[in-house]
């Protein structure tokens, strides 16, 4: 599952990097259906929590990061 997910973002970000000159930082949200079978959701172009961190709101910064990693383990340790 793992490696499918892997493969299928790696195509994706080299077929964008291929129509958008210039494209550098990007990140893709991909579910995972009840069989294994990845899902695209979204693909966003430029990290924006990093305007946290330059407002100086660190606290809000490093919960941008806290979240979606404990949603993770979550879901990975209720599977």
């Amino acid at each position: 599952m793992k490696k499918k997910t892997e493969e299928i973002a790696l195509k994706m970000a080299i077929t964008l990097g291929n129509e958008l000159a210039g494209l550098a930082d990007i990140g893709f949200d991909i579910g995972l259906k009840k069989n294994g079978q990845p899902v695209f959701i979204e693909c966003n172009c430029k990290d924006l929590r990093y305007s946290f961190r330059l407002a100086n709101m660190l606290h809000v910064w490093k919960q941008t990061y806290f979240n979606p990693i404990g949603y993770g383990r979550y879901i990975y340790d209720h599977l």
